[in-house]
């Protein structure tokens, strides 16, 4: 009973922090105003005053933000969060947290080869930042250092990654889309092993459904940009969407339907027969509207499920969302991009 009792208590905590976290994200008018600086040191300013971000600044001890620093800073204020909510990690089923882990790796490597692709490899190592590197199993510090897709291999060759790298690294017709289709397979099958440890088969149906939106989402953004402008790749893109077992809200015969499209208008027709309905108004952008979709669901879900690793998967997602709207924020301000564009690409501002 005590076991119980001390798990039910971890479960509420989970709950409770998930949407204290939530309740301090950054309103519309901090928002507004962050848009109204004219460098990065104003929004650093802007961020000590009265925000979440305050602390890590200020530890930080640093009174000129660089655009990169800045963004890092950025990102260690999410993942010191994230930490926070392991610390009950006995609530969701004692190692579901490394759906975070490992999801933050895979976007690691995925980040590191597409800018090798486009040969920016220094970029890179700019975004690396310790407290990051030292919750993780690859070493970024290496990964950065890659000259070579042969290099980031061997970075990986001693993690549960390397394999999977030189697989892709074979492919005579590879592409950035060849990556990022395997390592988002990988990470449906250790979803799939991750989830069974939930609870009960509510609790499991629950965390599928929000895992399966947003991997959807992907899927559905990498489809309808193959075809925009890297028709190419389709048959990569349709191999994926075919997986069997994948972790999906779409049907088979809807899976089958989208496989067979080659070009945006009959995706965009086949995509409004979907729960993604929503998203489809906006051909011209999709990718936002998707994004849009998941934020709405995930806000609807933080509020009112009663399931742990739904609101914890919920806020983190959300953070991310946040998180990404800073980094726009800040490489618009960098690119001297007008606010009212910046505004245009940022997510869930109003909430």
């Amino acid at each position: 009973m005590r076991e119980v009792s001390i798990v039910s208590k971890a479960s509420n905590a989970v709950l409770a922090l998930s949407r204290a976290f939530y309740g301090k994200r950054l309103s519309k008018q901090q928002y507004d105003t962050l848009l109204a600086c004219r460098n990065t040191n104003e929004i650093a300013s802007c961020l000590r005053v009265g925000t979440e971000y305050a602390n890590v600044l200020a530890e930080s001890k640093l009174s000129d933000f660089p655009p990169r620093t800045l963004e890092d800073l950025v990102q260690k204020f999410r993942f010191s969060r994230f930490g926070a909510l392991c610390r009950y990690e006995l609530a969701i089923g004692d190692e579901f947290y490394k759906y975070f882990i490992i999801k933050t790796e895979i976007e690691q490597i995925l980040r590191c080869t597409l800018l090798m692709f486009s040969k920016k490899t220094q970029s890179y190592l700019l975004q690396v930042h310790p407290f990051v590197d030292k919750h993780l199993s690859i070493d970024l510090f290496a990964l950065g250092r890659a000259d070579s897709f042969e290099e980031i291999a061997q970075t990986l060759d001693k993690t549960n990654y390397g394999k999977l790298y030189r697989r892709c690294l074979e492919n005579p017709m590879k592409s950035y889309l060849t990556f990022e289709i395997a390592f988002n397979t990988y990470f449906e099958q250790e979803f799939r092993k991750l989830v069974k440890k939930c609870g009960s088969k509510g609790e499991r149906d629950a965390v599928t459904e929000v895992a399966a939106r947003s991997l959807d989402c992907k899927k559905l953004s990498a489809f309808w940009r193959a075809l925009k402008y890297y028709p190419q790749n389709i048959a990569a893109l349709v191999s994926a969407l075919s997986t069997p077992g994948g972790v999906t809200m779409l049907s088979e015969s809807t899976l089958k339907k989208l496989a067979e499209c080659r070009n945006v208008e009959d995706f965009m027709s086949i995509l409004k027969k979907t729960p993604y309905r929503s998203a489809s108004n906006n051909e011209s952008d999709l990718e936002k509207e998707l994004a849009v979709f998941l934020h709405s669901f995930c806000k609807k879900e933080i509020r009112f499920s009663s399931y742990p690793p739904v609101v914890m998967l919920c806020y983190l997602l959300l953070s991310q969302d946040e998180t990404i709207n800073l980094v726009r924020i800040i490489e618009g301000c960098k690119y001297g991009v007008p606010a009212q564009e910046i505004r245009k690409n940022l997510i869930g501002i109003d909430d």
